[in-house]
């Protein structure tokens, strides 16, 4: 049951009933109980994460032009609590221990020299291209033709008509008068009987053969290969 109580509370001219809510200078809104007594506003708890809105106010009554009575704003609500920190991920598992290596071999190539001994039919000196003749012996190449130009390998020693020349048919071999260019090829000679050019002869009817690798100023790589004749 609501009462009625006049000439209380704020403004004694008016009439106010159970529920009313005033605004108190010193005492902030206030509110009257079913008594008739003005009771602080206590705002309700609300776990919402905003506040409840602020009660209506009532018009006037009675004929009187009272004022509205204008309901406190709710309280602001509680701020969201932050999430919790994520868990670490777990470590990943240790990788297997790689097989420790055995003991290295160590490996030494030498390039091959294979070493023979002919019969010279020319003068022969160290660092020619040779070739064997009909006879079994041993000549000096040119690129001009068969069989000049099947070279078989470059010559070790010196000596003259029916002398034996020791001639290297791969590996290095090295003459103290030559002045090579390190990494270029050498070719046959198409002009100087017995020579090596680092230009490959390029006329026509000439053969092309491959006579070996410079390894420096002074030393061949003796690497024999028959590569083409030269067209019309």
């Amino acid at each position: 049951m609501k009462h009625r109580f006049r000439g209380t509370g704020p403004a004694p001219d008016l009439d106010y009933r159970t529920g009313d809510f005033v605004y108190n200078e010193r005492r902030g809104y206030l509110y009257m109980n079913e008594a008739g007594h003005w009771l602080p506003m206590v705002a309700t708890p609300d776990p919402s994460d905003r506040g409840p809105a602020g009660a209506d106010g009532r018009p006037g009554r009675d004929g009187v032009d009272g004022r509205s009575i204008v309901g406190p704003v709710g309280p602001r609500g509680r701020d969201g609590a932050k999430g919790d920190k994520g868990d670490k991920g777990d470590k990943g598992d240790r990788g297997f221990r790689g097989y420790e290596g055995g003991s290295g071999m160590i490996i030494k190539r030498e390039e091959s020299a294979a070493t023979f001994t002919g019969i010279a039919d020319s003068v022969i000196e160290i660092g020619h291209a040779l070739y064997v003749p009909s006879d079994g012996h041993i000549d000096l190449s040119l690129a001009t033709g068969f069989p000049e130009s099947h070279t078989i390998g470059i010559a070790t020693t010196s000596g003259g008509v029916g002398s034996e020349i020791k001639y290297l048919t791969s590996g290095p071999v090295t003459n103290p008068n030559w002045d090579l260019e390190p990494g270029m090829a050498y070719f046959v000679d198409h002009d100087i009987p017995g020579g090596i050019t680092a230009t490959a002869p390029n006329v026509i009817g000439a053969h092309v053969v491959l006579v070996g690798i410079a390894l420096t100023r002074t030393t061949l790589s003796v690497q024999i290969a028959y590569l083409l004749v030269i067209g019309s």
